[in-house]
């Protein structure tokens, strides 16, 4: 039970980190020497996302 339980909080951080994250590079998006609107910025949050649905389904498959 202590994995399922530590799983699901592990995951649940993960998808609110990422859903944080899309906010804040809203709000600070089209201003000037905006760190997010760089094609970096969006493979590295691109990268996060495969990962952690990569982790959620591994997680359901097991």
């Amino acid at each position: 039970m202590s994995a399922v339980g530590h799983t699901g909080w592990a995951l649940g951080v993960g998808r609110r980190l990422l859903d944080e994250l899309k906010l804040v590079a809203a709000a600070k998006s089209g201003t000037r020497n905006a760190a997010v609107d760089t094609a970096q910025f969006h493979a590295a949050y691109a990268t996060a996302e495969a990962k952690l649905r990569s982790a959620r389904a591994w997680a359901m498959e097991v």
